[in-house]
């Protein structure tokens, strides 16, 4: 019975096909009529595949297809940056009251704590802080040839027993809070033998007086020895020579003009007539960054002259001296000798005396930052060419507003020169966009187009 059952079950899933006779095909009739046995095949309608089979290729074929859909979706960009953050993770931050940072000194010198040295002395966002010991101890710095600087520190810090300041220097990658030190008295030309305090002043005001030169004020042109003094306009060609000198003169209070890092001439209260130190991004790995960070004070000095005369002759009450500026250098120390460079273009506008100036009036304005009308904003870049008594040069990029288109004009930027201590819009646009700032003539604007051209220094 079972044997008959199974047979049973096999023939409904088979079929068997016949071929037709020769003998009934219509055109075979006439010619032959002896029976033909007819071909028989059988088909079987059963699966090819046994169910674990059929099971495991739904498996591996549904597989194929949601990794394709993977690899897709993680290819998109929103996907790609979603699939990133679930599957990074922050790298957990440090965080106590022992971690400290340090200040950001000469490059040569080197730190002790309790007479050891320290093989590791990060500075704020230069890598993580470094974990000191509980207890008082004796911080050192030692750079030639400056005299020594030191400080009690006491971790955790303790008001009545520790000479050394401290402040929060905040968080970062690399921790949530870290405590910053730094000595009394920052470092500057006072830690210096007389000798050396001279010779380096006068590295510096020698990379100073590479900037010196001279142009000519047209008659009409306006012209003054200060940004806020008493303005003039020539009746006759005048010889103007510009020039920078270094201040290092303590003897009257510091009025700095422009962008400035404190009140007059400081930076964390200390006098940068005498050299601050400040705080610029390093990388131990690359030389270039190395040495001695610092902002000094200089003045730019104007003089007026007809050609082949001695300077002009002015009222008593008139300051020729120029105003103040903080400018940056980048000092290093080879073989005993000081070196003084302005940093690379670009890194700071402090690196460029001929258009802190400027720099000044226009960030300290929103009216040169943004459009009321139209809410566009404008970034700026600061050039000077070579000879930079034709003065410095800011171009302004104008970027989409709200609503409004821009005004109408032929110029793709706006260009505000800086010439004589006197702003004046040296484009149709400038003058479009600031009717109150006197309009250069075509000869002025042709020398705002030739500092584009030919700029030298770009910051």
């Amino acid at each position: 019975m079972q044997e008959h059952d199974h047979q049973e079950f096999s023939d409904e899933r088979e079929i068997e096909i016949f071929d037709l006779p020769e003998d009934d095909r219509p055109e075979k009739k006439t010619q032959d009529a002896s029976p033909t046995r007819a071909h028989a095949r059988k088909i079987s309608l059963s699966p090819r595949h046994t169910l674990l089979q059929r099971r495991r290729q739904a498996i591996i074929t549904g597989s194929i297809a949601l990794t394709a859909l993977i690899v897709f979706l993680v290819s998109t960009l929103p996907v790609q940056t979603l699939f990133k953050q679930l599957t990074s993770q922050e790298p957990a931050r440090l965080s106590g009251p022992d971690l400290f940072y340090f200040p950001q000194l000469p490059s040569w010198g080197a730190f002790t704590l309790d007479g050891r040295p320290l093989t590791s002395t990060p500075t704020v966002d230069s890598g993580p802080p470094v974990e000191l010991p509980h207890g008082t101890h004796t911080l050192v710095w030692h750079g030639e040839p400056f005299s020594s600087l030191q400080c009690t520190l006491v971790v955790l810090p303790s008001s009545d027993r520790q000479t050394c300041n401290t402040h929060d220097a905040g968080s970062n990658q690399y921790t949530k809070d870290a405590s910053m030190i730094s000595f009394p008295v920052g470092l500057s030309l006072q830690q210096l033998p007389q000798r050396e305090r001279t010779a380096l002043t006068q590295t510096l005001q020698n990379v100073l007086n590479e900037l010196e030169s001279s142009t000519t004020v047209q008659p009409g042109e306006r012209y003054s020895y200060s940004q806020d003094g008493q303005v003039y306009t020539a009746h006759e060609q005048l010889q103007a020579t510009q020039s920078f000198l270094l201040d290092t003169n303590t003897s009257t209070p510091a009025a700095c003009q422009g962008p400035r890092f404190g009140p007059g001439c400081s930076q964390d209260r200390s006098d940068c007539r005498l050299i601050c130190s400040i705080n610029w991004p390093t990388n131990a790995s690359d030389p270039r960054t190395q040495g001695w960070h610092v902002a000094v004070v200089v003045r730019q000095h104007w003089d007026y002259a007809q050609p082949g005369k001695p300077s002009l002759s002015m009222p008593k009450e008139t300051d020729t001296h120029g105003d103040q500026r903080l400018v940056t250098f980048q000092i290093t120390r080879v073989q005993h000798q000081w070196r003084a460079a302005f940093h690379p273009q670009g890194a700071s506008p402090f690196d460029d005396p001929n258009c802190i100036a400027v720099v000044g009036q226009i960030t300290s304005s929103d009216k040169y930052l943004q459009l009321d009308e139209t809410q566009q904003r404008i970034t700026w870049t600061y050039s000077s060419a070579q000879n930079r008594a034709s003065g410095c040069l800011a171009t302004g990029t104008l970027h989409s507003g709200t609503t409004l288109e821009l005004p109408t004009s032929g110029d793709s930027n706006t260009y505000l020169l800086y010439r004589f201590n006197q702003l004046q819009a040296a484009n149709n646009l400038a003058h479009q966009l600031w009717p109150m700032l006197h309009q250069a003539d075509k000869q002025t604007q042709d020398i705002a187009l030739q500092i584009a051209d030919h700029a030298v220094f770009v910051s």
